[in-house]
């Protein structure tokens, strides 16, 4: 399996996973779907969509920091139990809230021995709540930032087994 096969079966497997939960469990009425290769459907959200989704969980007493969590571990058990043999790792964090997912996830694989690599894709500082995600990773995880220096991030993240 090549790592863009991975790669995409981690993000269908993640996000699947979690807007099912929100869907379900909160969304009275149906969206649009579609199916995906593996016969699994896939709702489509855009990212007013998604933000809004979040904010009926939030009020409805889910909060943020407990949906980044089921985020972030679910991804990671779904790594570890669908990528066989690996060893080291880099999550590519993003801004707002994915990153504090990111950071999660980092957390996740960090404990499960893998070796892992974060890298802050942004310069800006992100919300105060997916920011206080980095201060609770283990020492082993390695924070990188994209504008400290690019060309060893991106000599790492060829080197890493899975992306």
């Amino acid at each position: 399996m090549t790592c863009s096969e991975i790669s995409n079966q981690l993000f269908v497997g993640l996000f699947t996973i979690w807007l099912t939960a929100i869907l379900f469990l909160l969304l009275p009425y149906r969206l649009p779907y579609v199916k995906i290769n593996s016969g699994d459907i896939m709702t489509i959200l855009s990212a007013s969509q998604i933000r809004a989704v979040e904010q009926t969980a939030n009020d409805a007493g889910l909060p943020y920091r407990d949906m980044m969590e089921k985020a972030g571990k679910g991804c990671a058990e779904y790594i570890l139990q669908s990528c066989g043999n690996f060893n080291t790792v880099c999550v590519l964090i993003g801004k707002g809230k994915n990153g504090g997912d990111g950071y999660v996830l980092s957390r996740y694989l960090a404990n499960a021995g893998k070796k892992v690599f974060a890298v802050k894709m942004f310069d800006c500082e992100s919300d105060s709540l997916s920011e206080s995600m980095k201060d609770i990773l283990p020492d082993s995880v390695e924070l990188l930032y994209l504008s400290d220096n690019k060309e060893k991030i991106f000599s790492l993240i060829e080197k890493c087994d899975i992306i």
